[in-house]
């Protein structure tokens, strides 16, 4: 497998010279963004052309911004307008950067499909985690390297809390796009065309399976392009890869998939709500011990999973958070995410100069402590993150109305209901129960959780589901994320997963990227 560093050449299809272009390729990949891009670099040199069409501009810009529109019939999901980014890096722009692979804890499960699924999904975690840590430089701090000393770990075992430290990229590292050269050097291995919204897929039935022949991507000015590659592959995020799977098989008049493949259904996201709030004792003791730490560059942080689940119980997973009003904290936020973004920062002289105390504060313990400055007095919570139980009503389905490229938008149906509800009443429960066994130390304060208000309360949005993986005949992707009833598609996206489970699903993703670049580039060598 090739090392990062090969110059990957970025091009607008705007500036192409011809109104209509082909080109041949070995591999396609849909989709500019984490998977994507990964994917390309660790193909690069090994897989003969590699091509990435991303549907936005070189610097990403929210869906809308595009033209890529979402209907709600049960009101918006923000999922699929907030949480999604067009253009090179794709949301990496504004993600938050966390690496940690799903737990063992996860393959527990009471239907045997799922189980059977989420048995996989682990396993390649461990089987490609190191390789992806590598990539990163993060090796020995994710994986199976992510659990905290013995000696910090004891107090939250008796309690039946399995503690984990989560691995946050750098702000710099934080967006993909470093994975490009912009560069007008030759670049003939691969190309990453920007601007190139893939609007028409053309393909015939072999032997019994569909195999996709060809795509044409159009930009904004009109320019089209033709791609005509050996294999493909969707990896556009959950709502318009699914979008985009939904339109082949509609093509195809509903025959390219398995008539019992669950395509769209199952639209799953994590479930975050505040559980409780520390008095002022526990305050300090929790930002001194529990408070977020740095090995080199990356931040690690705490995580407590449940030690031992039953096999109907959501997985979740708990963390602190500081919320916080202080102007030095909204300096060096807005700091780092225009670092992560690649513009420039939005800060007054004025608010630079009312928090230069708090600033230095903050560096001290960075650069001294190795820790996370707490400001004294400031809140401190617990809070959940849960899995949300996939059901057939949440889902993403093609609408009746078309785009300005031609294409049909995605009615997108989310909403939490009382199932839901339920599920986050009995995790807090469980948590806090689990929690109190800490001690008075560690006490802390339920909250009110209002349902009638409730929303995604911060910017980390985790759709999955709706491409599931399996050998069931339910799933939609095969284990080696091939498309059934397809010859040469494979979805590489969030979708894939069966439920959000009880980590960040980005660091498992890459995984998956690593474990399908070794069989690609292993079937470009055998047919040379």
């Amino acid at each position: 497998m090739l090392f990062l560093g090969v110059v990957m050449r970025v091009i607008s299809l705007d500036d192409f010279d011809e109104a209509e272009s082909i080109v041949n390729a070995d591999v396609c990949i849909i989709g500019a963004g984490a998977a994507g891009l990964y994917l390309a670099q660790r193909l690069n040199g090994s897989s003969g052309k590699v091509m990435v069409v991303e549907a936005g501009p070189g610097t990403p810009v929210l869906s809308n911004e595009i033209g890529f529109d979402c209907e709600f019939p049960d009101g918006d999901y923000r999922g699929a307008t907030e949480g999604r980014s067009f253009g090179v890096g794709g949301t990496t722009a504004r993600w938050g950067g966390q690496m940690l692979a799903f737990q063992a804890s996860d393959a527990v499960r009471d239907d045997s499909s799922m189980q059977r699924a989420w048995e996989h999904i682990v396993q390649v975690g461990r089987e490609h985690g190191s390789a992806v840590a590598k990539v990163f430089g993060v090796g020995g701090l994710v994986g199976q390297e992510s659990r905290p000393p013995a000696s910090e770990v004891a107090p939250f075992r008796a309690s039946s809390l399995d503690p984990v430290l989560s691995c946050g990229l750098p702000f710099r590292k934080r967006n993909f796009a470093w994975m490009v050269e912009r560069s007008s050097k030759t670049a003939d291995e691969c190309e990453v065309i920007s601007n190139a919204v893939v609007a028409n897929w053309i393909g015939e039935e072999v032997h019994g399976d569909f195999r996709i022949q060809e795509l044409i991507a159009l930009s904004p000015s009109g320019k089209k392009l033709r791609i005509r590659a050996m294999n493909y592959v969707l990896a556009a995020g959950t709502v318009e890869t699914t979008r985009i799977l939904c339109e082949i098989n509609a093509a195809g008049s509903g025959r390219v998939l398995p008539d019992k493949a669950e395509l769209g259904l199952g639209l799953s996201d994590h479930l975050s709500f505040d559980i409780a709030e520390f008095g002022d004792s526990a305050r300090r003791l929790v930002a001194k011990t529990l408070a977020p730490r740095f090995v080199n560059s990356n931040m690690r942080n705490w995580r407590f999973v449940q030690a031992d689940i039953g096999l109907s119980e959501c997985r979740y997973f708990a963390h602190i958070v500081f919320p916080t009003e202080d102007s030095g904290y909204r300096v060096a936020k807005e700091l780092l995410q225009s670092m992560q973004a690649r513009r420039f920062p939005e800060i007054g002289f004025g608010e630079f100069f009312r928090g230069s105390v708090s600033l230095s504060k903050i560096a001290w313990h960075r650069l001294v402590l190795k820790r996370l400055y707490v400001e004294y007095g400031a809140m401190c919570r617990l809070r959940i993150d849960m899995e949300q139980r996939p059901r057939a009503t949440n889902s993403i389905r093609l609408g009746d109305r078309f785009d300005r490229f031609g294409r049909r938008i995605p009615v997108v149906s989310w909403s939490v209901n009382g199932q839901d509800e339920a599920d986050m009443l009995c995790a807090r429960k469980e948590f806090l129960q689990r929690w109190s066994m800490l001690g008075v130390n560690y006490a802390a304060h339920e909250v009110h959780l209002d349902f009638n208000s409730l929303v995604k309360s911060y910017d980390a949005y985790h759709p999955v589901g709706t491409c599931r993986i399996g050998e069931d005949p339910a799933a939609v992707v095969g284990l080696d994320l091939r498309v059934r009833g397809t010859q040469n598609l494979f979805v590489l996206s969030t979708a894939v997963f069966p439920s959000a489970g009880s980590a960040n699903p980005t660091f498992s993703l890459l995984c998956f990227a690593e474990m399908m670049a070794f069989h690609l580039g292993s079937a470009a060598a055998s047919s040379v």
